[in-house]
Protein backbone atom coordinates (compact mmCIF):
# COMPACT_ATOMS: atom_id res chain seq x y z
CA UNK A 1 0.00 0.00 0.00
CA UNK A 2 1.29 3.28 -0.99
CA UNK A 3 2.36 5.82 2.13
CA UNK A 4 -0.05 8.44 1.21
CA UNK A 5 -2.93 6.07 0.79
CA UNK A 6 -5.77 5.87 3.59
CA UNK A 7 -4.72 3.25 6.00
CA UNK A 8 -8.02 0.65 5.50
CA UNK A 9 -7.85 -0.62 9.24
CA UNK A 10 -8.01 -4.38 8.26
CA UNK A 11 -5.30 -6.72 7.72
CA UNK A 12 -5.00 -11.03 7.21
CA UNK A 13 -3.83 -13.85 9.55
CA UNK A 14 -2.81 -17.00 7.84
CA UNK A 15 -3.30 -19.93 10.18
CA UNK A 16 -1.41 -23.27 9.41
CA UNK A 17 -3.91 -25.59 10.60
CA UNK A 18 -7.38 -25.02 9.42
CA UNK A 19 -9.06 -26.34 13.01
CA UNK A 20 -7.13 -23.30 14.94
CA UNK A 21 -8.38 -21.22 12.30
CA UNK A 22 -12.34 -22.49 13.21
CA UNK A 23 -11.85 -22.12 16.40
CA UNK A 24 -10.68 -18.27 16.39
CA UNK A 25 -13.58 -17.78 14.32
CA UNK A 26 -15.88 -19.55 16.80
CA UNK A 27 -14.31 -17.83 20.15
CA UNK A 28 -13.41 -14.41 18.45
CA UNK A 29 -16.04 -13.59 15.49
CA UNK A 30 -19.85 -11.95 15.50
CA UNK A 31 -21.23 -9.78 17.00
CA UNK A 32 -20.90 -10.70 20.86
CA UNK A 33 -17.66 -12.77 20.81
CA UNK A 34 -16.98 -15.56 23.60
CA UNK A 35 -13.49 -13.38 23.78
CA UNK A 36 -12.30 -9.79 22.18
CA UNK A 37 -9.23 -9.43 20.87
CA UNK A 38 -7.90 -5.81 21.41
CA UNK A 39 -5.22 -3.90 19.59
CA UNK A 40 -4.42 -0.14 20.92
CA UNK A 41 -7.42 -0.04 23.08
CA UNK A 42 -9.90 -1.11 20.47
CA UNK A 43 -11.98 -3.93 19.64
CA UNK A 44 -10.96 -6.29 16.54
CA UNK A 45 -13.81 -7.46 14.42
CA UNK A 46 -13.08 -10.94 12.98
CA UNK A 47 -14.74 -12.71 9.92
CA UNK A 48 -13.04 -15.42 7.52
CA UNK A 49 -11.37 -14.22 4.82
CA UNK A 50 -13.84 -14.31 1.23
CA UNK A 51 -11.90 -16.98 -1.31
CA UNK A 52 -11.14 -14.86 -5.02
CA UNK A 53 -14.09 -15.72 -6.52
CA UNK A 54 -16.41 -13.92 -3.86
CA UNK A 55 -14.11 -11.19 -4.11
CA UNK A 56 -14.06 -11.07 -7.69
CA UNK A 57 -18.09 -10.89 -7.65
CA UNK A 58 -18.30 -8.17 -4.73
CA UNK A 59 -16.06 -6.22 -7.06
CA UNK A 60 -18.22 -6.56 -10.19
CA UNK A 61 -21.39 -5.70 -7.34
CA UNK A 62 -19.41 -2.69 -5.78
CA UNK A 63 -18.34 -1.15 -9.67
CA UNK A 64 -21.93 -1.01 -10.60
CA UNK A 65 -23.28 -0.02 -7.71
CA UNK A 66 -20.29 2.72 -7.90
CA UNK A 67 -21.74 3.61 -11.85
CA UNK A 68 -25.16 3.81 -10.76
CA UNK A 69 -24.35 6.63 -8.60
CA UNK A 70 -22.72 8.71 -10.41
CA UNK A 71 -20.66 10.88 -7.91
CA UNK A 72 -17.68 9.02 -7.41
CA UNK A 73 -17.95 8.95 -3.97
CA UNK A 74 -15.35 6.27 -3.81
CA UNK A 75 -12.58 8.64 -4.91
CA UNK A 76 -13.67 11.24 -1.96
CA UNK A 77 -11.21 9.28 -0.33
CA UNK A 78 -7.90 9.39 -2.44
CA UNK A 79 -4.98 11.92 -0.48
CA UNK A 80 -7.11 11.76 2.53
CA UNK A 81 -4.26 11.84 5.41
CA UNK A 82 -4.97 11.91 9.39
CA UNK A 83 -2.85 12.47 12.44
CA UNK A 84 -1.56 8.98 13.10
CA UNK A 85 -1.43 7.65 9.86
CA UNK A 86 2.05 6.93 9.03
CA UNK A 87 2.01 9.56 5.85
CA UNK A 88 1.01 11.99 8.58
CA UNK A 89 4.65 11.46 10.01
CA UNK A 90 7.02 14.96 9.30
CA UNK A 91 3.93 16.78 8.20
CA UNK A 92 3.95 20.36 10.26
CA UNK A 93 0.91 21.03 12.33
CA UNK A 94 -0.34 23.93 10.14
CA UNK A 95 0.13 21.30 7.41
CA UNK A 96 -2.47 18.84 9.22
CA UNK A 97 -5.17 21.78 10.06
CA UNK A 98 -4.98 22.69 5.97
CA UNK A 99 -5.69 19.30 5.70
CA UNK A 100 -8.58 18.76 8.29
CA UNK A 101 -10.23 21.90 7.20
CA UNK A 102 -9.99 20.88 3.62
CA UNK A 103 -11.90 17.00 4.31
CA UNK A 104 -14.26 19.13 6.27
CA UNK A 105 -15.19 21.20 3.69
CA UNK A 106 -15.42 18.37 1.27
CA UNK A 107 -17.52 16.21 3.98
CA UNK A 108 -20.14 19.74 3.68
CA UNK A 109 -20.04 20.00 0.45
CA UNK A 110 -20.80 15.93 -0.21
CA UNK A 111 -24.03 16.58 1.46
CA UNK A 112 -25.65 18.11 -1.90
CA UNK A 113 -26.36 15.56 -3.98
CA UNK A 114 -25.62 17.81 -7.02
CA UNK A 115 -22.24 17.62 -5.71
CA UNK A 116 -19.85 14.56 -7.46
CA UNK A 117 -16.25 14.37 -7.11
CA UNK A 118 -14.57 14.24 -10.68
CA UNK A 119 -12.63 11.17 -12.11
CA UNK A 120 -10.05 13.51 -13.98
CA UNK A 121 -9.81 16.49 -12.60
CA UNK A 122 -7.43 17.45 -9.40
CA UNK A 123 -7.49 20.17 -6.98
CA UNK A 124 -3.99 20.84 -5.94
CA UNK A 125 -3.35 23.21 -2.76
CA UNK A 126 -0.28 24.07 -1.11
CA UNK A 127 1.42 25.10 -4.28
CA UNK A 128 4.80 27.68 -3.62
CA UNK A 129 3.46 30.87 -5.30
CA UNK A 130 6.54 31.56 -7.54
CA UNK A 131 5.08 28.06 -9.59
CA UNK A 132 3.84 28.63 -12.92
CA UNK A 133 1.30 26.89 -14.58
CA UNK A 134 4.12 25.18 -17.14
CA UNK A 135 5.97 24.04 -14.26
CA UNK A 136 2.60 22.71 -12.41
CA UNK A 137 2.16 20.40 -15.77
CA UNK A 138 5.52 19.65 -16.09
CA UNK A 139 5.56 18.11 -12.26
CA UNK A 140 2.45 15.98 -13.11
CA UNK A 141 3.46 14.46 -16.37
CA UNK A 142 6.65 13.98 -14.37
CA UNK A 143 4.70 12.38 -11.75
CA UNK A 144 2.64 9.90 -14.41
CA UNK A 145 5.49 9.08 -16.56
CA UNK A 146 3.75 7.72 -19.26
CA UNK A 147 3.82 9.17 -22.69
CA UNK A 148 0.00 8.51 -23.59
CA UNK A 149 -0.74 10.94 -20.21
CA UNK A 150 -2.26 14.51 -21.67
CA UNK A 151 -3.08 16.78 -19.59
CA UNK A 152 -6.11 19.21 -20.66
CA UNK A 153 -5.78 21.70 -17.78
CA UNK A 154 -3.02 23.05 -15.82
CA UNK A 155 -4.22 26.28 -13.84
CA UNK A 156 -3.20 27.99 -11.17
CA UNK A 157 -5.75 30.47 -9.44
CA UNK A 158 -4.53 33.80 -9.13
CA UNK A 159 -5.74 37.46 -6.96
CA UNK A 160 -6.13 39.20 -10.95
CA UNK A 161 -6.06 42.74 -8.64
CA UNK A 162 -2.45 42.38 -7.26
CA UNK A 163 0.27 42.25 -10.05
CA UNK A 164 3.98 41.79 -9.63
CA UNK A 165 6.21 44.03 -11.09
CA UNK A 166 6.49 41.81 -14.35
CA UNK A 167 2.50 42.30 -14.57
CA UNK A 168 2.21 38.53 -13.08
CA UNK A 169 -0.97 38.38 -10.46
CA UNK A 170 -0.32 36.77 -7.71
CA UNK A 171 -0.91 33.43 -7.12
CA UNK A 172 -3.85 31.79 -4.21
CA UNK A 173 -1.84 29.13 -4.06
CA UNK A 174 -3.95 26.36 -5.61
CA UNK A 175 -4.95 25.48 -8.84
CA UNK A 176 -6.22 22.55 -11.19
CA UNK A 177 -5.28 20.11 -12.95
CA UNK A 178 -6.95 17.51 -15.33
CA UNK A 179 -6.11 14.65 -17.16
CA UNK A 180 -7.97 12.65 -20.39
CA UNK A 181 -7.51 9.37 -18.18
CA UNK A 182 -8.83 8.71 -14.84
CA UNK A 183 -5.44 5.98 -14.38
CA UNK A 184 -3.54 8.95 -14.94
CA UNK A 185 -5.36 10.77 -12.52
CA UNK A 186 -5.15 8.57 -9.94
CA UNK A 187 -1.54 7.60 -10.71
CA UNK A 188 -0.83 11.86 -10.31
CA UNK A 189 -2.42 11.80 -7.23
CA UNK A 190 -0.55 9.06 -5.37
CA UNK A 191 2.75 10.24 -6.49
CA UNK A 192 2.41 13.98 -5.73
CA UNK A 193 0.35 14.35 -2.86
CA UNK A 194 2.33 15.16 0.35
CA UNK A 195 5.63 14.38 -1.52
CA UNK A 196 8.42 15.96 0.13
CA UNK A 197 10.54 15.63 -3.00
CA UNK A 198 8.70 18.08 -5.21
CA UNK A 199 8.74 21.20 -3.39
CA UNK A 200 10.52 20.38 -0.17
CA UNK A 201 9.16 19.03 3.10
CA UNK A 202 7.76 22.08 4.56
CA UNK A 203 5.80 22.48 1.26
CA UNK A 204 4.44 19.41 0.63
CA UNK A 205 1.26 19.49 -2.08
CA UNK A 206 -1.97 18.51 -0.71
CA UNK A 207 -4.16 16.98 -4.10
CA UNK A 208 -7.63 15.52 -3.79
CA UNK A 209 -10.04 14.61 -7.27
CA UNK A 210 -11.64 18.00 -7.51
CA UNK A 211 -15.84 18.51 -6.53
CA UNK A 212 -17.85 19.62 -9.29
CA UNK A 213 -21.52 21.09 -9.50
CA UNK A 214 -23.46 19.32 -11.28
CA UNK A 215 -26.48 22.02 -11.46
CA UNK A 216 -23.19 24.43 -12.39
CA UNK A 217 -21.88 22.75 -15.70
CA UNK A 218 -25.29 22.40 -16.95
CA UNK A 219 -25.67 26.18 -16.96
CA UNK A 220 -22.26 26.20 -18.22
CA UNK A 221 -23.00 24.37 -20.44
CA UNK A 222 -26.29 25.28 -21.58
CA UNK A 223 -24.55 29.16 -21.79
CA UNK A 224 -22.08 27.80 -24.28
CA UNK A 225 -24.87 25.86 -26.30
CA UNK A 226 -26.34 29.43 -26.59
CA UNK A 227 -23.27 30.76 -27.47
CA UNK A 228 -22.93 28.81 -30.52
CA UNK A 229 -23.93 30.27 -33.59
CA UNK A 230 -25.11 28.43 -36.66
CA UNK A 231 -23.34 29.32 -39.98
CA UNK A 232 -24.03 29.09 -43.39
CA UNK A 233 -22.32 30.46 -46.85
CA UNK A 234 -24.14 32.72 -49.16
CA UNK A 235 -23.40 34.02 -52.69
CA UNK A 236 -23.30 37.93 -53.43
CA UNK A 237 -23.94 39.07 -56.96
CA UNK A 238 -22.83 36.76 -59.83
CA UNK A 239 -20.37 35.68 -62.81
CA UNK A 240 -16.83 36.71 -62.06
CA UNK A 241 -17.79 38.97 -59.16
CA UNK A 242 -18.90 36.31 -57.18
CA UNK A 243 -18.26 36.80 -53.51
CA UNK A 244 -18.33 34.76 -51.08
CA UNK A 245 -18.83 35.09 -47.47
CA UNK A 246 -20.06 33.00 -43.91
CA UNK A 247 -22.31 34.87 -41.40
CA UNK A 248 -22.50 33.99 -37.80
CA UNK A 249 -25.08 34.74 -35.28
CA UNK A 250 -27.82 36.17 -37.89
CA UNK A 251 -27.51 39.72 -38.89
CA UNK A 252 -27.08 41.21 -35.18
CA UNK A 253 -23.45 40.99 -33.53
CA UNK A 254 -22.64 38.53 -37.16
CA UNK A 255 -19.18 38.28 -38.83
CA UNK A 256 -18.71 37.22 -42.29
CA UNK A 257 -15.60 37.23 -44.52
Amino acid sequence: MPENAAHKRSGFVQFVNKEDSEKCLERCSGETPKEKILSGGRQLFVSAALSREQVDNLKSSKTENTNKDGRNLHLAREGLIRVGMKAAEGLSKSDLNKRLKAEMRRRQKLKDPNIFVSDTRLCVQNIPTHVTDKQLKEVFLKAVNDKKCVITESRIMRDMSRTSAQGVSRSLGYGFVSFQEHQHALTALRNTNNNPDIFGPTKRLIIEFSLENKKALEVKQKRLDKSKVSCFTVIIGGGHGDVYGSFSGGIRGGCYF
